[in-house]
C-alpha cells in the first residue's frame, strides 16, 4: 500500500466515511427505527469492512457517533483555511482514545474477576510468565498488543500474566476468656479488692494472705495503678418529704391556679371574678394577720423598755440604798468608838430618802400587778418603820442598851440580802420582799423577750396566706398572658406591696426581739450586784445600756413603718380586684336561659 502524503503542518487529513447502508423506508404512521445490531469487536469479526477503531464496545452498528460542535468565534473573527478539518480530526482523535480506555478498562476487569494479576516488569519491559505462557506477539486473535507493536513495528505486545493466589497468615487462636467471680453473699454494695496483677498477688502472699477474695477482672491498667479497697456503699438518703408531697400535688394545684382544672380551661369571665375576690380577700387576711403579729411584739418592746427596765432598776436601788443604809445605822450606833455620842449624819439620811423615792417610782411604772402593788405598799410602809425605829435608837443613843435594843429591831424589819425565807413560807423583811418582787419581775421580762404563742401562730398563718396569695398572683399573671396575650402592670403594682409588707414587718420584728433578748440580758444582771458603794453606778450603767440596746432597734420607726405600708398594701389589694374586674368586664357571664311553663 502507497504511504499517503502527509498533510501540512497545523492540518489534520479527514477519513472519508463509508457509505450507508440503505434502510427500508418506514411506513406512513410508524416512527423509523434503526436496527440494534451491536458492533462488532475491535478486529472486524463481521467481516463488514468497518473501521476497526471506527465503533466503541456496545455502540449500534448502524448509530452515526456525533460529532462535537465546533467552537465558534467571535462574529466577524478570521477564520483560518482548514480550520474546519483540523477541528473534525482533533475530534475523532478524542472518540479513538476514549474508545482504547473503555476497553483498556474492560480487559483489566475480565482480568480481575478471572483472578489474574499481571506480573512485574523487568528494565527491559519484557514481562515475567508465573503460571503460564501466552501466544507470541503477533500472532492472530490477539488484537490487543501494544500501542506501536502493529503500527510502527515496535515491540512485541505485553503477555498476560497468571499469579498464585496470595497466601494469608493464619489468625491466631481466641485467648480463653477468665471465669467469673461467683456472685458475693455478702450483697451488691460490697466491692472487693479486685485482681492487680502478679506483684500485688506476690505481695499479698509475702504478707501472710487476706480474707478478702479477690473478684472478677476489670480494667487492669487502671487497677494496677490504684487498687480498689473494700467499701460498703448504701443507697442514697431519698428526697424530703415536702419534695414529696409537691411531686404529688404540684401539678393538680398549680393547674388549677392557672385556670386549667381537671375538667378543662375554665370560662375567662368565671375565672376573673372568682379571682377579683380571692386575691384581695387574701392580701387583707394576710396583712392582718402580719399586723397582728408585729403588734404583739412591739407592744413587748414597749412594755420591756417604758415599764420593765424602770421597775427593775428603781427595786435595785431601794435595795441597796437599804442595805447601805442599816450599815450606816450600825456603824453610827453600835461599832464606833464614839457610838452614842454622835448623830447618824447625812448618808444615812440620804440613802434613806433614795430607798423611798425609788420604791415610789416602782409604783408609779405600772408595770405591777394589783397584788405586788399592795405588796409594794407594805414594803413602804416597812421602809417607814425601819428609820423610825433607827430614829428612836438615835435619839436614845445615851442608853447602851436602848441603843442597841433599836438597832436589832430595825434590823429585823429591815432582814439580811444574805439570808432566804424559809420554804413554803412567805417573805416578811423588807429585803426579802423586794427580792420576791425583782425576781417576778425578771420573770415577766423574760416571757416579753421570748416568742409568744400569738406571734407564732400569726406569723405563721401569715406567711401561708402571704405564700398563697404570691402564688395565686403568679397563676393569674399566667392566664391572662395565656389567655388574654397582656401583661399585667397594674396587677403587678397592686399585689407588690401585699408581697413586701410582709418582709418589711418581718424584719422589724426580728430587730425588736433581738433587742428584747438583750435588754433582759442586762436587767437580769441586777440581781448579782453586791450591795456595796459602787452599786448606784453599776445599776445606772446597766439601765442605760439596755435603753441604748433598744434605741438602737428602732422601735418607734418600725412602727411608724408599719402604720405606712399595711394601709398602702391594703390599697394595692383593693387595686388586685378593680383591675381584674376591669379585665374581665368585657367578658358576660353565662347565664342560663329561663324557661316558662303553663301554669
Amino acid at each position: 500500500m502507497a504511504e499517503q502524503p502527509r498533510p501540512r503542518r497545523g492540518l489534520v487529513r479527514a477519513r472519508p466515511h463509508p457509505p450507508r447502508p440503505a434502510q427500508p423506508r418506514p411506513r406512513a404512521g410508524l416512527p423509523r427505527r434503526r436496527p440494534a445490531r451491536l458492533a462488532a469487536p475491535h478486529g472486524g469479526a463481521d467481516g463488514d469492512g468497518a473501521h476497526p477503531r471506527r465503533h466503541a464496545p456496545g455502540r449500534l452498528r448502524g448509530a452515526r457517533p456525533r460529532r462535537p460542535a465546533p467552537a465558534r468565534g467571535p462574529r466577524g473573527a478570521h477564520r483560518p483555511a482548514g480550520a474546519g478539518a483540523a477541528h473534525g480530526g482533533a475530534a475523532r482523535a478524542t472518540a479513538r482514545a476514549g474508545a482504547v480506555a473503555g476497553r483498556r478498562r474492560a480487559r483489566a476487569d475480565a482480568r480481575r474477576a478471572a483472578g489474574v494479576r499481571p506480573a512485574p516488569a523487568d528494565r527491559t519491559g519484557a514481562a515475567r510468565a508465573v503460571v503460564g505462557e501466552l501466544p507470541p506477539a503477533g500472532e492472530a486473535g490477539t488484537g490487543h498488543g501494544h500501542r506501536g507493536g502493529r503500527r510502527a513495528g515496535g515491540g512485541a505486545p505485553r503477555q498476560r500474566v497468571q499469579h498464585p493466589p496470595a497466601r494469608h497468615a493464619p489468625r491466631p487462636p481466641p485467648r480463653p476468656r477468665p471465669l467469673a467471680a461467683p456472685p458475693d453473699p455478702r450483697g451488691p454494695f460490697m466491692t472487693t479488692r479486685p485482681y492487680t496483677g502478679p506483684p500485688a498477688d506476690a505481695a499479698e502472699e509475702k504478707a501472710g494472705g487476706t480474707e478478702v477474695r479477690p473478684s472478677a477482672r476489670r480494667s487492669v491498667a487502671a487497677l494496677w495503678r490504684r487498687p480498689v479497697e473494700a467499701v460498703r456503699r448504701p443507697p442514697g438518703p431519698g428526697p424530703a418529704p415536702w419534695v414529696k408531697v409537691w411531686r404529688v400535688l404540684g401539678p393538680g394545684v398549680w393547674a388549677r391556679a392557672t385556670g386549667r382544672g381537671p375538667g378543662g380551661r375554665r370560662a375567662t369571665a368565671a375565672f376573673l371574678r372568682r379571682r377579683m375576690l380571692v386575691l384581695p380577700a387574701l392580701a387583707l387576711v394576710a396583712l392582718a394577720l402580719c399586723a397582728a403579729a408585729y403588734s404583739d411584739v412591739h407592744g413587748r418592746s414597749d412594755r420591756l423598755r417604758h415599764r420593765s427596765v424602770p421597775a427593775l432598776e428603781g427595786l435595785a436601788q431601794a435595795r441597796t440604798s437599804l442595805v447601805l443604809a442599816g450599815k450606816q445605822a450600825e456603824l453610827r450606833l453600835l461599832e464606833a468608838r464614839q457610838a452614842g455620842r454622835v448623830e447618824l449624819g447625812e448618808t444615812y439620811r440620804s440613802r434613806l430618802t433614795e430607798a423611798s423615792q425609788s420604791l415610789n417610782r416602782v409604783a408609779q411604772t405600772g408595770a405591777l400587778s394589783r397584788g405586788q402593788e399592795q405588796e409594794l405598799r407594805v414594803v413602804s410602809g416597812l421602809v417607814v418603820a425601819y428609820g423610825d425605829k433607827i430614829a428612836w435608837a438615835d435619839r436614845n443613843r445615851s442608853s447602851k442598851l436602848l441603843r442597841t435594843a433599836g438597832v436589832e429591831y430595825a434590823a429585823g424589819l429591815l432582814g439580811s440580802p444574805d439570808t432566804d425565807p424559809a420554804e413554803g413560807q412567805d417573805p416578811t423583811t423588807v429585803l426579802d420582799r423586794i427580792e420576791e418582787m425583782e425576781s417576778l419581775l425578771r420573770q415577766e421580762s423574760g416571757d416579753l423577750a421570748a416568742w409568744s404563742p400569738l406571734t407564732l401562730t400569726a406569723a405563721g398563718a401569715a406567711v401561708l396566706t402571704t405564700a398563697l396569695f404570691g402564688f395565686l398572683t403568679v397563676g393569674t399573671a399566667v392566664f391572662l398572658r395565656d389567655r388574654l396575650r397582656l401583661v399585667s402592670l397594674q396587677l403587678a403594682a397592686g399585689a407588690l406591696p401585699v408581697l413586701v409588707t410582709p418582709l418589711l414587718l418581718a424584719f422589724g420584728g426580728a430587730q425588736e426581739h433581738g433587742a428584747q433578748q438583750d435588754v433582759h440580758a442586762a436587767v437580769a444582771g441586777l440581781a448579782d450586784l453586791e450591795a456595796d458603794e459602787g452599786a448606784p453606778r453599776a445599776i445606772e450603767r446597766a439601765a442605760d445600756a439596755a435603753h441604748t440596746r433598744m434605741s438602737v432597734a428602732d422601735p418607734d420607726g418600725w412602727s411608724l413603718t408599719a402604720g405606712i405600708t399595711v394601709p398602702a398594701a391594703g390599697l394595692g389589694a383593693v387595686a388586685c380586684g378593680v383591675t381584674l374586674y376591669l379585665y374581665g368586664r368585657p367578658y358576660p357571664a353565662a347565664r342560663t336561659r329561663r324557661t316558662y311553663t303553663d301554669a
